[in-house]
């Protein structure tokens, strides 16, 4: 989860640019969001997964997490800023912010605020990205199959659904990309539901 975090931190920097940019883009999307259920949407009313503000805005429930559990995920945070801010140049080029609207030390909080953010997202959004991979034997004649866990991946579109133990679709991973599939005619206005463990769907 922290490398995750760290990942999505990375992702969106590099999406504006540097760190400054992409501190400007988020207190300019704080300001302009007051409706919660606009979570997540640009400025045209278009929710885009490959926008930084939709996985920005994924929910956390940090409220309902006990102080232990924040304070471990504080640590995580922390010992993650210290690696980018000592092992990488990450923070290389902000002494000087542009129009000085936030100091270099302030740069560091928001990214380690990011990435805490994160941390806490990632269980309640986070998807495996799996392989399936054949074994073929006995000449070729038998073969079997298993699901393969290779990573983790978030999908702001997908986070948009709800979880059930007898979805009406399944999910397939496909390189970067995670494609949802109706396993049964969905009726006009039905909700769209999937179970998140799609190894363990398929092993039933």
């Amino acid at each position: 989860m922290g490398l995750l975090a760290l990942q999505v931190l990375l992702n969106a920097t590099c999406q504006e640019t540097n760190l400054a940019s992409l501190h400007r883009k988020i207190v300019k999307f704080e300001e302009q969001t007051s409706d919660p259920r606009c979570l997540g949407f640009d400025e045209e009313n278009h929710y885009v997964s490959e926008n930084y503000q939709t996985i920005y805005s994924l929910i956390g429930n940090a409220e309902l997490r006990t102080n232990d559990d924040l304070f471990r995920r504080s640590i995580i945070a922390s010992c993650l800023l210290h690696c980018l801010d000592k092992l990488t140049t990450f923070f290389a080029g902000t002494e000087t912010s542009p129009n000085g609207e936030i100091s270099p030390a302030d740069l560091k909080f928001f990214a380690g605020g990011l990435l805490l953010r994160h941390l806490q997202s990632i269980p309640c959004n986070a998807h495996e990205v799996s392989e399936l991979v054949y074994r073929l034997s006995n000449g070729d004649k038998q073969s079997s199959h298993e699901i393969r866990e290779i990573g983790a991946g978030l999908y702001a579109a997908l986070s948009l659904l709800n979880h059930y133990c007898e979805p009406n679709a399944v999910r397939f991973s496909y390189r970067d990309y995670s494609v949802l599939r109706a396993i049964r005619n969905i009726r006009a206005g039905e909700q769209v539901i999937f179970q998140k463990c799609f190894s363990m769907f398929l092993m039933k």
